[in-house]
């Protein structure tokens, strides 16, 4: 009878370091992009640099270090008490020691925070008022108000308006998604459409750059401006050093590696599949440093900059697609190389739509 053999513990050892290694590499993974990869990449650099910075920061992620005053202003914010503080919302799932949950006994309301995430999520759906509802739809705030409303609320959970993106004009940039919902009338027997619910969404900015995400904060107003909705991903954030950002030739460098991600996208109809070897020639026509956002379920232990890169691929005569690439920006970080044997994207909205039937 064979014996089973024993894991060396220097061999767990080293799996340990490779993936506590891996966990602190910057990550160019998106759930929309693709490895950029081909064994021959003609690649070219034709874009500004005038503006890109010397050097980025590297921020290091910490968990909150005053939870209580963000858990006792969230209490307020949702009208919960001590007594509907729970560790779960069912029985087969419990909530880690150090999350804070409550769920109110009176209605539907929910709040669950983690400091070590920065991420809260609190739920009022008595504030909308549907399909079905008896009661009416009314008093739901236009964008002005809820803009207004939101920047009240967000600095008591520690977030300001000097850590968001700005237009050009200085101003706060938003989004302002909506719900609606609507029936025919019975006796003019036209459609009839109701707002019942207006965001407000909010883009972080780390060290002067945008962070992926248009709701890192997120809050939705339904009737008579009843908050209904709070969703924050605005983790605790220390800067860890500053690098030097890479030259145009170490980018192009890092993408004939396989370092570079694509975004890859299909619509409704007219994507168009295509191969990284089949890339003629790729111009590099444009470059924004960026931070990624955050993953929720794996967060990391260093956030990274990287260049957000517009590019010209041109696949014969008179067939190019404009492409986005996700590229390291400093070296410090660096991601592995991707190098499937046959990387492919595909492209939507793609410039030979209008040809095809």
């Amino acid at each position: 009878m064979s014996r089973i053999r024993p894991i060396p513990l220097a061999f767990v050892a080293i799996l340990a370091f490779q993936w506590s290694a891996d966990a602190e590499r910057l990550s160019l993974k998106y759930g929309l992009t693709q490895p950029f990869y081909a064994p021959v990449l003609n690649v070219r650099w034709a874009a500004p640099t005038n503006d890109l910075p010397r050097t980025v920061m590297v921020f290091h992620l910490e968990a909150d270090e005053h939870p209580e005053v963000t858990v006792s202003n969230l209490m307020t914010i949702g009208r919960f008490r001590l007594s509907d503080r729970v560790m779960s919302f069912d029985r087969e799932m419990r909530f880690p020691k150090d999350v804070y949950a409550f769920r109110a006994a009176d209605d539907a309301r929910t709040l669950v925070y983690f400091p070590r995430q920065g991420r809260i999520d609190f739920d009022n759906q008595v504030a909308f008022h549907g399909p079905g509802s008896d009661e009416k739809v009314e008093g739901v705030p236009d964008e002005a108000a809820s803009l207004k409303l939101a920047l009240q609320l967000l600095p008591q959970i520690g977030i300001s308006t000097n850590d968001m993106v700005k237009a050009a004009s200085g101003i706060v940039r938003c989004v302002f998604p909506t719900g609606s919902w609507g029936h025919t009338d019975k006796d003019s027997g036209r459609e009839v459409n109701f707002i019942d619910r207006r965001g407000v969404g909010f883009t972080r900015s780390l060290d002067g750059k945008e962070v992926d995400d248009q709701r890192a904060g997120f809050v939705e107003f339904g009737n008579d401006a009843a908050l209904g909705r709070l969703q924050v991903r605005w983790p605790a954030l220390r800067p860890k050093g500053s690098y030097p950002v890479a030259t145009p030739s170490q980018i192009l460098r890092w993408i004939r590696e396989g370092r570079a991600t694509v975004l890859s996208l299909s619509g409704p109809m007219n994507a168009r599949y295509v191969r990284v070897a089949d890339i003629r020639k790729l111009t590099v026509t444009g470059i924004q440093p960026r931070y990624p956002g955050m993953d929720e379920d794996n967060p990391p232990k260093f956030v990274y900059p990287y260049a957000f890169l517009t590019a010209r691929a041109e696949f014969g005569t008179n067939d190019s697609e404009q492409v986005f690439l996700y590229c390291p920006l400093i070296a410090e970080g660096l991601p592995k190389a991707q190098r499937p044997a046959q990387a492919y994207f595909s492209i939507y909205p793609s410039s030979r739509s209008h040809l095809e039937p």
